[in-house]
């Protein structure tokens, strides 16, 4: 009898550390599984982050493409009103200057 159950429990001792092994082997299964997952997961929330920081990069881009464009016309307007303004100076001051040469004509 105490052979039996020493074989018992022996034979038990063995089965408990076959499951512990193949515990631990599905542990280890299971932790490399999770993380692959992660790296995939990460790798896919990588790509998405890459593609709406390009989008935002260029949608910044186009922005200041259009500001700048919108400044140069800006300045080519200012430039031509001020040399229009320049010009329209210019004649007054001619008409200024005639009418005071006339008017000193007259007065002579």
């Amino acid at each position: 009898r105490s052979t039996k159950a020493a074989l018992t429990g022996a034979s038990l001792i063995h089965e408990i550390s076959k499951f512990d092994k193949e515990k631990e082997i599905v542990h280890k299964e299971q932790i490399q599984q999770d993380f692959e997952e992660s790296v995939e997961y990460l790798n896919q929330f990588n790509r998405k982050l890459q593609a709406a920081n390009e989008k935002r990069s260029s949608t910044y881009k186009n922005r200041i493409s259009s500001l700048v464009d919108t400044n140069m016309k800006t300045h080519n307007i200012k430039v031509k009103m001020d040399k229009e303004e320049a010009e329209q100076r210019e004649m007054r001051l001619q008409r200024f200057y005639k009418k005071q040469f006339d008017h000193f004509k007259i007065m002579k």
